[in-house]
C-alpha cells in the first residue's frame, strides 16, 4: 500500500514555478544563461523517472490506491459512473504527436482530456515546446500530475544554472474538473492537438450515466467546437460524430447530389502504434482514430461546423445548418428542417480499413447557410 502526502504546497505551487521562471529570464537576459531547444524524449524520459512524488516510480504511482480508486466508482459525478485509468507510454505519444497528419509544433496548443498523472502534458511542454494544457476529474492523479509538474520544473531550474541553457519547455497547465463543465469549454477548443484516451469504451458505455450524455457525447461536441486543421486522436472511435466528410459525399453521389465540403465537418483515419504501447495492454497491438476539423463555407467567419442534409425530400436541400448546440455544448442529433435523424458509423465497422479523403476546398458560394 503506497501513502503519499503533499501537504499545502500544492497550493501555491504555480506561484512558486513562475517565481523560478522569472528568475531564469532575467538571468537569459542578463546573458549569463542562453536559451535552449526543447528536451529530447529520451532527456524527458530520463527526467521524469526521477520525478516522482515522494521518490516513487510511475508503477509504483499507478498501482497504488491514489491513481486507481476511481477505477470501479467516481463519486460526485453527474455524467460519469467511473474513471478508469490508463497510461500512454512515452514511445506510443512520440508516434502520435510526430505522425505525418498530426505534426504537433511549438506554436500549437497540446490538450490531454483525462491528464491523468500528467505524462502527455508535461511530454509535449518539455519535448515539443508548446503550451500544454489537460483536465483530469479524479482529485488525487491530478495531485501526483502536479507534483510531477513541480518537480519537473524544478529540474529544469537545476539544469538551467549547471549547463548555463534554459531549454524551451511550453507553458502547462492542468486542471481538475469534468469536459462537460462549460466553464472549460474554450480551454478545450483553443487546441490544435488534442489526445483523448476512451479506449474500450470507458467514455461511453463503461462509464455511462443513466439518461445523462455520456463523456463520449461532449467530447464530440468539443471537437466540433474547435477551429478547422484542429486535430483529435481518440482510443475509440467517435461514433456519436456522424460519418466524415469522404463518407458523407460518397452517400450523396449516391444519392445523385453533389459533393459539398458542408456535407461533414472532419476527416477521419486510423493508425497503428504497435505493441507495448499502453499500460492496459501491453504485447496487443493499438489502433488510433484521427480526426481533423476541415475548413466549410464560412458566411460570418465563426468558423463553425456545419452539416448537410442529404435528403431529397428535406425542404431545405442545399442549406448548411449548425452541427452544434451551443447551449448544451452537444452534436445537433437531427436536420432542423425536415428532422431526419444524422446518419452515424456503427461499431461493427472498427476494424474496417479507413479511406483517407481529400476534403472539398471550401467556397463561400458552396452552399446556403442556415
Amino acid at each position: 500500500k503506497i501513502n503519499i502526502h503533499y501537504g499545502d504546497r500544492c497550493q501555491n505551487e504555480v506561484a512558486d514555478i513562475n517565481s523560478s521562471e522569472d528568475d531564469l529570464n532575467r538571468a537569459i537576459k542578463a546573458s549569463t544563461i542562453k536559451q535552449g531547444p526543447p528536451f529530447t524524449a529520451e532527456e524527458f524520459q530520463n527526467i521524469w523517472s526521477k520525478s516522482g512524488p515522494s521518490g516513487l516510480i510511475t508503477e509504483q504511482i499507478e498501482y497504488g490506491r491514489l491513481v486507481r480508486k476511481a477505477n470501479s466508482a467516481l463519486k460526485g459525478s453527474e455524467n460519469q459512473g467511473k474513471a478508469i485509468y490508463g497510461r500512454t507510454l512515452f514511445s506510443a505519444f512520440e508516434k502520435i504527436i510526430n505522425h505525418k497528419s498530426v505534426k504537433l509544433k511549438s506554436n500549437d496548443i497540446f490538450l490531454d482530456i483525462g491528464h491523468g498523472i500528467g505524462n502527455n502534458c508535461l511530454a509535449a511542454a518539455f519535448t515539443v515546446g508548446c503550451e500544454s494544457r489537460g483536465i483530469e476529474v479524479v482529485e488525487d492523479r491530478h495531485i501526483v500530475a502536479e507534483e510531477y509538474k513541480k518537480n519537473l520544473f524544478e529540474a529544469v531550474e537545476s539544469i538551467a544554472r549547471t549547463e548555463c541553457v534554459k531549454r524551451q519547455v511550453g507553458k502547462v497547465e492542468l486542471r481538475m474538473g469534468s469536459l462537460s463543465d462549460p466553464f472549460h469549454r474554450q480551454f478545450f477548443t483553443d487546441a490544435d492537438v488534442t489526445i483523448v484516451n476512451n479506449a474500450q469504451g470507458i467514455f461511453s458505455c463503461r462509464s455511462e450515466v443513466k439518461n445523462r450524455a455520456t463523456l463520449d457525447d461532449y467530447v464530440a461536441g468539443i471537437f466540433a467546437s474547435m477551429k478547422p486543421g484542429a486535430r483529435m486522436i481518440t482510443f475509440y472511435p467517435l461514433y456519436n460524430l456522424g460519418r466524415s466528410l469522404c463518407e458523407e459525399n460518397k452517400d450523396r453521389r449516391r444519392r445523385g447530389l453533389e459533393d459539398s465540403v458542408d456535407a461533414s465537418f472532419f476527416v477521419h483515419e486510423r493508425f497503428d502504434l504497435g505493441k507495448d504501447s499502453v499500460s492496459w495492454s501491453l504485447g496487443k497491438n493499438i489502433e488510433v482514430d484521427l480526426y481533423t476539423r476541415v475548413a466549410q463555407t464560412d458566411l460570418d467567419g465563426s468558423g463553425k461546423a456545419l452539416f448537410l442534409c442529404n435528403s431529397k425530400q428535406c425542404s431545405g436541400e442545399g442549406i448548411a445548418t449548425a452541427a452544434l448546440c451551443d447551449e448544451t455544448g452537444l452534436l445537433i442529433e437531427n436536420c432542423v428542417l425536415c428532422g431526419q435523424i444524422r446518419p452515424k458509423n456503427t461499431r461493427g465497422k472498427r476494424r474496417g480499413k479507413q479511406a483517407i479523403c481529400t476534403p472539398v476546398k471550401s467556397s463561400k458560394a458552396s452552399a446556403k447557410r442556415l
